[in-house]
């Protein structure tokens, strides 16, 4: 990377993206693109959490500015290896990386920036990840994947089937198709056997070690149900009262008005009668007392049910606090199991790089292709690759043979 200087020229990073995306078709400076017209919006939102204005922000990350400039507001300007910053509370901020850098310099001056004043999605600093790549990479070197070499002829068929469109590769392929488009790949066929898997688990390696699953969220207790409130069953009917039957009144009145009977008669006759509804209220007394017993007791259960309820919705809170205390631990677990992973994963990728370290191209012939396709790309079911010694003289040929052919006298 160029180291910036006070003197040398710089040109806002979102032109040299721009410019590229106009000459070529690129997701990658597509994604590139919006990321850089949006940076700004997590830098205000950091500053804002901070409470802190853009300058001090920045001065608290990356320390005093280089210089200041006065133009239309005052600049506060910091020179890094890879890009120039200003930046100034009226204006906002200007993120310039040198004329020459490409797209991918752009990515990694961008990367850099937003790492060095913490509003990266990065886990661990690009200086670190090539460090733990190159590591990686030491494991196999020496060791890799056997790739055999192609002789003359071989290797003329191949540029010869190649300019005349009868070959894919997986650089005519989107990266993240590769996989898709050449199945063996999906399935894992160039995957590393057991023991040089084992080289990565050596305790003496001294590497980051794979951190395992990750930690699960522990799950927030179950709040109480309350008891259901009681409904008052209804009040027993009260009985009808009986009343003297018409008819056997008047004929023990007929009785006594022809001295058949006495009045005693009719008298005993009205006693039995008020007797029976005396029966009667004595029994629904006593069932009007079992109802209120019965609905008591339900009221004293459903106290004590509540009762029961508050101590368990108190022992839930206290439950409930302290499984928000696991939560934020559990983010901090997750954090450092992420920044673990992120160094595992630099480790593997160095050591799988290496372990193709041979290959030069992955390609198949379209005579080989499947019935279907994916995004516009074949899929093939084998898969064949070259050395990449063997792929740079193809690769000259095959410019030459294209050259040639754009120059063909008529």
């Amino acid at each position: 990377m160029i180291q910036v200087t006070r003197d040398m020229q710089t040109t806002p990073a979102i032109n040299i993206v721009n410019t590229a995306l106009r000459g070529e078709h690129d997701r990658q400076a597509q994604k590139l693109q919006v990321r850089l017209t949006w940076f700004h919006s997590d830098v205000s939102d950091a500053c804002e959490e901070a409470g802190v204005n853009l300058v001090k922000y920045h001065k608290s990350h990356l320390g005093k500015q280089d210089y200041c400039v006065n133009l239309e507001f005052r600049m506060w300007v910091w020179d890094r290896e890879g890009y120039r910053l200003y930046v100034s509370n009226q204006k906002g901020i200007c993120f310039e990386v040198p004329p020459t850098a490409s797209v991918e310099d752009v990515s990694t001056a961008l990367g850099d920036y937003l790492w060095d004043v913490a509003c990266s999605d990065r886990l661990i600093s690009r200086q670190e990840e090539t460090e733990l790549v190159e590591k990686g990479r030491e494991l196999l070197r020496g060791k890799e994947m056997q790739c055999p070499r192609m002789n003359d002829e071989d290797l003329r068929k191949f540029v010869y089937d190649y300019v005349s469109g009868r070959v894919w590769t997986d650089q005519m392929t989107p990266p993240e198709l590769v996989g898709s488009v050449f199945m063996p790949l999906f399935f894992g066929g160039f995957r590393p056997d057991d023991e040089m898997w084992a080289l990565l688990d050596d305790p003496e390696s001294g590497l980051p070690s794979d951190p395992g699953d990750a930690p699960e969220v522990p799950d927030p207790p179950e709040a109480p149900e309350a008891p259901p409130k009681p409904e008052r069953p209804e009040k027993p009917p009260q009985p009808e009262p009986l009343k003297p039957d018409p008819k056997r009144v008047s004929q023990i009145q007929s009785d006594i008005d022809w001295e058949q009977s006495g009045e005693e008669t009719l008298a005993a006759y009205l006693k039995d009668v008020e007797a029976q509804n005396e029966a009667l209220r004595a029994e629904y007394e006593k069932t009007l007392g079992a109802h209120q017993a019965a609905w008591e007791k339900v009221q004293e259960n459903y106290s004590n049910a509540r009762a029961l309820y508050k101590d368990e919705l108190r022992a839930h809170k206290q439950a409930l606090a302290e499984h928000e205390d696991h939560v934020r631990g559990h983010a901090l677990l997750k954090r450092q199991w992420d920044i673990a992973k992120a160094r595992r994963g630099a480790v593997v990728e160095g050591f799988l790089k290496q372990w193709l370290a041979n290959i030069g191209i992955l390609y198949e012939y379209m005579s080989q292709a499947g019935p279907r396709s994916i995004n516009g790309c074949p899929m093939f079911f084998s898969v064949r690759y070259m050395h990449r010694e063997d792929w740079c003289r193809a690769r000259g040929a095959i410019q030459r043979e294209e050259e040639r052919r754009q120059n063909i006298t008529l």
